[in-house]
Formats: C-alpha cells, structure tokens, sequence
C-alpha cells in the first residue's frame, strides 16, 4: 500500500509540473483590451428603479494582474452630494480552452455576476452582458477611441428591442 501511494504521488508530481503554459496565448487574447487599463474618470447617468435619471461623477481604476493575464477594474461613482451610487469590482480573463473572455463583477451590495464578455473590435469596442434575475437580459456595450471611453447599459426582455437605462463617458487620466 505504501509503495502504491508512492507512486500515486511521484505521477501526481510528474503530472503537475507537465502543465503546458498558456501565458502567451492568454497574454495575445488580452491585448485585445488592453487600451482599458488605467485610471478612467467622468460623468454619467442611470435610470433608478423609479424612473428618476441620477448622475454621477465616476473613476474606474484598471490594472493589469499575473503578467498581464487578467484585467482586475475597480469603478466608483458618487453624486455631487458624496452618495456613492456605483461601487463595482471586476475581473476580466481569457479562456484559452473554451477561447472565450469571461467578466466577474461583485457589487457592494453583495450581489455578483458570471457575464459574457466579447471584443468587438480589438482595442475599440467591447460588449458585456448577463442575464438579469428579473427575467430578460442586460448588457453593456463600451466604444473607446484611445483616451475617451464610452458605455451604454440597456435591457432587453426579448434581445431584439433593447432599452437605455445607462450611460458613463470617461477620459483617460493615467
């Protein structure tokens, strides 16, 4: 028995330290969005569950982490009076066996999602999305020309008519 499980742990080993590295491959799918990282402020406005437009003053901080493998974004947004409104956290990564992006974002309310991610246009355009829990989808398209940065937020019940309920433009400050 003790020579079995000798064994199970030399080909664990062996196994482990045969991973193959998927760094370069991860690393050429996120350049892809890499014009994101920085520090990012401006204005923007939502539609609050009533129907009353708030506006807002918002800095996103995005940095690179494990070698440029994943894109960490921290936003926070507050009304003139100091209210914070939007307090958001994500992490954004590349998949290199399904080939696909993936967006997890954790509010300070406690609620989270597991969103699509897809680079429309390298470097340009990118859009996000999830299903909401209310029924319907949501989903957030963002246009950057370099040093501005454009998003829109809609819903849609049936994915074919898509309603506004948000909107944030941003300057690259670093």
């Amino acid at each position: 028995m003790k020579k079995l499980f000798v064994l199970y742990i030399f080909i664990s080993i062996n196994l482990f330290a045969q991973t193959p590295d998927f760094s370069k491959e991860v690393q050429t799918a996120m350049s892809s969005v890499s014009v994101m990282a920085g520090k990012w402020e401006g204005d923007g406005w939502r539609f609050s569950p009533n129907g009353e437009k708030n506006f807002s003053h918002t800095i996103e901080n995005i940095e690179w982490k494990l070698d440029k493998t994943l894109l960490v974004l921290e936003g926070l947004g507050e009304k003139d009076s100091g209210q914070i409104v939007h307090n958001a956290y994500g992490v954004l990564s590349y998949n290199p066996h399904a080939d696909k992006y993936s967006l997890k974002t954790f509010l300070s309310s406690g609620l989270s999602t597991d969103a699509s991610f897809e680079v429309v246009e390298s470097n340009k355009i990118f859009r996000w999305w999830f299903e909401d829990n209310r029924g319907g989808t949501i989903q957030y398209t963002i246009t950057n020309s370099g040093d501005e940065w454009n998003e829109i937020g809609e819903y849609s019940m049936d994915k074919k008519q898509w309603k506004k309920f948000f909107e944030m433009n941003l300057k690259k400050m670093e």
